[in-house]
C-alpha cells in the first residue's frame, strides 16, 4: 500500500443501499491505486463485503447524536487516524460531516464530503435548522454532489466557496451488471429460491425502505386491470416478524394483490435480480440514480418518480418512464406502460438506455473522485 495515501470513510451504517454501494466501489478503486481505505460506521450487512475485499471496518455509533455516542465515535476516529496515519477523511452523512469537521479542527486532517441527497437543500435559505444540520458537510475542504441541481444550490450559498463544489454523478459497473455474465443455472436457482411462477411478467421494486412509499406502490398496483404479473419487493426486513411486515402484508390482502406479492431479502448477486425481472421500479425520491443506471445497463425498463434529478437518467417512453410523486394514477399509468409495452418499443427503450448508461461507466467516474483526493494528500 502507498503509505502516503490513506483515507478514512465515515458513514452512518453499512446496510445495503446507495451510500454503502458508493463506499464499497470507491474503496475497491482505491485499492487499485494502492491507497489504504478504512471505514467507520455503525455496521450492517455490507461489512461482510468490506471484509471480503480486505477493507478495514471499525464499528462505532456514527448514526447517533447522543452525547456519549458522539464521544465514543470521536474516540474511534482519533484512534484510527493515529493507527493508520489517515490523511484524508470522507464524510457521507450529516452527522459524519459534523464529526469530520470537529476532527479537522483538532487534528488538521482535511476532509471531503459527499452530499448524496437534497437533505432539504431546496428550503435551506429559509430554514436555519436545515442549514445547521448540513453545515458539517458544507464546511468540507471539497464537496461532492451526486446531482447538478444540488451542486448549484450549494454553490449559491453565501458561506460556501463555489470552487470547492464538484458534481460527480452516480456510476455503474457495466462488467458486473451484464446480462451476458449470468448463466441459466443461476437464474433457475433464484427462481426456485423465490418461488416465482413461470410465464408471468415480474415487477421488481428495489426502492429504499419507506412504509409510505411501499403502501403507495401497492395501491397503484391494485388499480391495474388484471393480475397477470408477479411483484417482487426487495427489502432488508423481508424475513423479520416485524410490525411493518405485518402492515404491508395486511394492506396487500385488503387490496387483493397478496397472492401476486413476494417480499424478499436482497441478493448479493444484484445483477441476477435485474436479469430475472421484466420491469424495475424505484419509488424513492432520493436514492434512484444507482437503481436506474443498473437497470438500464442490464437492459430493463425502469420507472422513477419525476423528482428533480430523475430526468437526468430517464426520459419518459425513451429510456424508461417517470411518474408524478404521490400521484397513484400517474404511477399506475407508468406501470401499465411497462407491462404492456410492445416488443419493438421495448427494444428501442433498452437500446437507448444502454447507450445512455455508457456515459456513467465506473472507470470514467471514479478517477474524478481520486483526483479530488489527490489535491488533499
Amino acid at each position: 500500500m502507498n503509505t502516503k495515501k490513506r483515507i478514512l470513510f465515515l458513514a452512518s451504517d453499512m446496510e445495503r443501499g446507495e451510500i454503502s454501494d458508493y463506499i464499497l466501489d470507491v474503496c475497491q478503486f482505491m485499492q487499485k491505486k494502492e491507497t489504504l481505505s478504512v471505514v467507520i460506521s455503525a455496521g450492517g450487512y455490507e461489512t461482510l463485503r468490506l471484509r471480503r475485499y480486505g477493507i478495514t471496518h471499525i464499528q462505532a455509533p456514527v448514526h447517533s447524536i447522543q452525547p456519549l455516542s458522539l464521544l465514543s465515535t470521536l474516540s474511534s476516529i482519533y484512534e484510527a487516524i493515529e493507527k493508520y496515519q489517515i490523511n484524508v477523511i470522507h464524510a457521507h452523512s450529516r452527522i459524519a460531516g459534523w464529526l469530520a469537521y470537529l476532527v479537522h479542527k483538532k487534528t488538521g486532517v482535511p476532509y471531503v464530503s459527499t452530499v448524496h441527497y437534497e437533505y432539504g437543500l431546496n428550503s435551506i435559505k429559509k430554514s436555519w435548522l436545515e442549514r445547521k444540520k448540513i453545515k458539517g458537510l458544507l464546511r468540507a475542504d471539497k464537496i461532492i454532489t451526486s446531482f447538478p441541481h444540488v451542486q448549484k444550490i450549494i454553490q449559491d450559498l453565501p458561506e460556501v466557496d463555489p470552487q470547492k463544489v464538484f458534481h460527480i454523478p452516480r456510476w455503474v459497473d457495466s462488467h458486473h451488471f451484464s446480462s451476458e455474465n449470468i448463466s441459466a443455472e443461476r437464474l433457475i436457482s433464484l427462481t426456485e429460491k423465490w418461488n416465482i411462477p413461470d410465464g408471468l411478467p415480474i415487477i421488481l421494486n428495489v426502492s429504499e425502505e419507506s412504509e409510505a412509499s411501499d403502501i403507495f406502490f401497492l395501491e397503484a398496483i391494485a388499480r391495474l386491470p388484471h393480475r397477470q404479473f408477479c411483484i417482487l419487493m426487495v427489502r432488508n426486513w423481508a424475513q423479520t416478524n416485524s410490525v411493518l411486515r405485518h402492515r404491508i402484508d395486511k394492506r396487500a390482502k385488503e387490496l387483493k394483490i397478496y397472492k401476486n406479492l413476494s417480499i424478499v431479502l436482497p441478493e448479493d448477486d444484484e445483477p441476477l435480480m435485474y436479469k430475472l425481472s421484466d420491469l424495475i421500479i424505484c419509488t424513492s425520491s432520493s436514492s434512484f440514480a444507482r437503481i436506474a443506471l443498473q437497470a438500464q445497463t442490464m437492459g430493463r425498463p425502469v420507472i422513477l418518480p419525476a423528482v428533480e434529478g430523475a430526468n437526468d437518467f430517464v426520459e419518459t417512453r425513451e429510456t424508461g418512464h417517470l411518474f408524478l410523486p404521490e400521484n397513484i394514477e400517474s404511477l399506475t399509468h407508468a406501470l401499465s406502460w411497462g407491462l404492456n409495452i410492445s416488443d419493438s418499443e421495448r427494444e428501442k427503450v433498452i437500446s437507448k438506455a444502454k447507450t445512455f448508461s455508457k456515459d456513467y461507466e465506473i472507470l470514467r467516474i471514479l478517477p474524478q473522485i481520486y483526483k479530488i483526493y489527490n489535491t488533499l494528500f
